[in-house]
């Protein structure tokens, strides 16, 4: 019988294989009939966080978030009607706010609704608002968001607490009503109600029953692309909740950087005074000497941005032999931290679906990764463990370590440096990638070998750039060599193209999931 049903099985993958199989990709699928439950990773392979500083944060956090607050000095009596009802206006409605999830990795899951703002009189100007908000959010719309205590208690978040994060003009000018009463509030910002693992949920109950719920965790920068592939998602029967993916472990700062922080700033904003300067002399020609001192403050305006970047950033400190060790376990913690938001994020997603939102089922349950979501998807998929149906993984690699020392997409993932402005010695590179490997726990690495038994479908570029090609094939072959789709593009940069090719072939991944999920051999470990 179970010879028949792979069997079975095989035929429908070949068919559903058949329209990848013409252009410029080709297609192969695992024959191996997955009959034995994975094992499961340990207990201590996921990263303890205290729920302490998230629930401080659930406390601190009101129902009702206002665009507007009282400039100083300002009392609500004075305040005209039209003012008032500004001042009542809300930036956010918060509907649910809990510490949730499973130990250890407990953290504060935020949902909340936004008002429709005002169109602007001009239709144009509508227009270009709703194009720059697409471009900002590739047409996803966030909803909810997930924090951790580590989140909370890092620098980043600290300064925006401070306010020292903030666009200079916002917060502290007149920005309503023509009386200077009222300042734009900066609440939802401190409170990073947009800030963690952001995420969007579906907004009404689906019209007709969905056939199981697929977590999709989004690239680094989601793009309208991925967007179009998960309404086809949708329009297959699918509901969808979509992760914004959190990728970037938070570095520790240097404190002799950090310190010299503020002259840096200040030696910023005095090189944008000068240039402001310069461009306003529109009443003669510049001289020679003057377009060339332009020409230096402009090159060291774009130095002391990425410089400022990198100390706000941080980096590990790595000059010694006797270095590495430590230093490749620190490295490990970071990204392993990081990834685990993700799978901690899915899981506080669920439990509120399953307490708010019953009609969304959660099986079948397929997790899909795209770019930087397919690097936090497999500990995702491996945290959700029996409850997993089908993982599907597009532009993914193994080892991050390797990843950020190669992409083409710098200043994203590790950082090693012996100083401020001097990288780690090569020569040390080596011993710690290996120290590395051997202590990370949640890196696709190590995960892989855990969704051996998982149906999964793999889906890579030749020749990309910003996820390697050679770390795509690490992990197909960490994954146990399941089915896999190769695109042959590389007319810009493969990685980019391969966003386009997925909208375009979300129908083919779509049928492959509905076959996937329900298969009794694909799933007879889960039973």
């Amino acid at each position: 019988m179970t010879h028949r049903l792979g069997r079975c099985s095989l035929i429908v993958s070949i068919w559903i294989a058949l329209p990848l199989l013409t252009g410029c990709y080709t297609s192969s699928e695992s024959r191996e009939i997955r009959t034995e439950r994975p094992a499961a990773l340990p207990a201590d392979a996921w990263p303890v966080l205290d729920p302490a500083p998230a629930e401080g944060l659930r406390d601190a956090t009101p129902e009702i978030v206002p665009w507007f607050a009282l400039a100083p000095g300002v009392s609500a009596d004075s305040l005209s009607t039209e003012d008032r009802a500004r001042l009542a206006k809300p930036e956010y409605t918060v509907t649910w706010n809990q510490v949730c999830g499973r130990e250890p990795g407990l953290g504060l899951l935020r949902v909340y609704s936004e008002p429709d703002e005002p169109a602007p009189a001009d239709p144009g100007l509508a227009r270009t608002q709703a194009q720059f908000n697409d471009l900002l959010t590739g047409r996803f719309e966030f909803n909810a968001c997930f924090v951790t205590s580590d989140l909370v208690q890092s620098p980043g978040w600290l300064e925006a607490q401070r306010g020292e994060n903030n666009h200079a003009g916002f917060g502290g000018g007149t920005l309503a009503g023509e009386s200077g009463k009222l300042t734009l509030s900066q609440l939802g910002t401190t409170l990073g109600l947009e800030s963690g693992v952001r995420i969007e949920l579906p907004t009404s109950p689906p019209a007709v029953p969905p056939r199981g719920l697929i977590l999709y965790f989004c690239t680094l920068f989601p793009n309208e692309y991925e967007h179009a592939a998960v309404e086809r998602f949708r329009e297959h029967g699918w509901a969808v909740v979509c992760f914004d993916t959190s990728i970037s472990p938070r570095m520790p700062r240097d404190p002799e950087a950090v310190a010299r922080l503020q002259d840096l700033r200040a030696r910023k904003a005095e090189l944008e005074r000068q240039n402001s300067e310069y461009f306003r002399v529109t009443t003669r020609l510049h001289t020679p000497e003057e377009n060339a001192a332009m020409r230096g403050r402009t090159a060291e305006y774009i130095a002391l941005v990425g410089r400022i970047e990198d100390i706000r950033r941080g980096w590990l400190t790595l000059k010694t032999e006797d270095q590495v060790e430590p230093v490749a376990g620190r490295a490990a913690e970071l990204v392993d931290r990081t990834i685990a938001e993700n799978a901690y994020a899915a899981e506080a997603v669920l439990e509120y679906l399953r307490r708010e939102r019953p009609e969304i089922p959660q099986s079948p349950l397929v997790v899909v990764g795209m770019s930087a979501g397919s690097l936090a998807a497999p500990a995702v998929a491996a945290r959700l463990a029996a409850r997993v149906s089908a993982v599907v993984l597009v532009a993914g690699g193994a080892d991050l370590f390797d990843i950020a020392q190669h992409s083409t997409l710098k200043r994203v993932g590790i950082t090693f440096r012996a100083d401020e402005q001097t990288p780690a010695p090569e020569s040390l590179m080596p011993a710690l990638h290996a120290a590395y490997l051997r202590r990370t726990r949640l890196d696709p690495w190590a995960v892989a070998p855990s969704l051996a038994r998982t149906p999964v479908l793999t889906i890579f570029a030749q020749g990309d750039g910003i996820v390697p090609t050679s770390n795509g094939d690490l992990l197909w072959e960490r994954l146990g060599r399941p089915d896999r789709t190769t695109f042959r593009l590389g007319y810009t940069e493969p990685h980019y193209e391969l966003f386009y090719c997925l909208s375009r072939h979300a129908g083919e991944i779509a049928r492959w999931i509905d076959v996937k999920s329900r298969d009794p051999v694909a799933r007879v470990w889960s039973e």
